[in-house]
């Protein structure tokens, strides 16, 4: 089986809900051909630049982050929320953090951002040729998704980092990421076809 990874900032959201919405699609739709091909999974990767922002915000708060214990954490509230509206449960997922293992084995990667994209390149450049943006991966289907560095989240103190993402920001991801990997399906298609058989 090959493996295909969905990464983020810190794998609660945007993977999480990616990895499923995929896993769903290998279910239901013409890209069903793959299901027993590809072991799906996602994780996290914490830019420096996100750190520095999250290290400020959490400061703002009376918040201290602690670098060491950022993955092993639940999905946000949100994201469970959003995913069990479609009957997936991830309460019990713990997020975890892009590393060499995954870098060995991972087949292909799909990143939410550029920024992602280039981190990893630059930490892990034997992905040279696996790795895709989700844009790259669906190919121009009109979908944008929230960035990270663009967007400023609450204070939640009953968040692991100390951070609540409104609705809106969880369930328009959601809606993006659907809407990319249904009406991106013979770009998706062609895509596996050519970097994984």
């Amino acid at each position: 089986m090959d493996n295909m990874v969905f990464v983020c900032t810190a794998n609660r959201c945007r993977s999480v809900i990616a990895e499923q919405l995929f896993k769903r699609s290998l279910e239901t739709t013409a890209l069903g051909i793959w299901k027993n091909k590809l072991q799906i999974c996602s994780a996290g990767i914490l830019t420096e630049d996100y750190w520095e922002f999250l290290v400020h915000f959490g400061g703002e708060n009376n918040f201290k982050l602690d670098r060491s214990s950022f993955f092993g954490v639940t999905p946000y509230h949100r994201t469970i929320r959003c995913l069990a509206k479609i009957g997936v449960d991830v309460s019990g997922y713990c997020s975890q953090r892009f590393d060499e293992k995954l870098a060995q084995v991972a087949k292909m990667v799909v990143t939410m951002e550029e920024v992602q994209k280039t981190a990893l390149l630059g930490a892990f450049p034997k992905l040279d040729g696996r790795i895709y943006t989700f844009r790259e991966f669906v190919g121009d289907t009109g979908s944008v998704l929230y960035e990270d560095t663009l967007f400023r989240p609450r204070f939640d103190p009953l968040d692991a980092h100390g951070i609540s993402f409104p609705e809106f920001y969880v369930e328009e991801n959601y809606r993006e990421l659907k809407h990319g990997l249904k009406t991106g399906q013979q770009q998706i298609l062609s895509m596996l076809a050519k970097k994984l058989s």
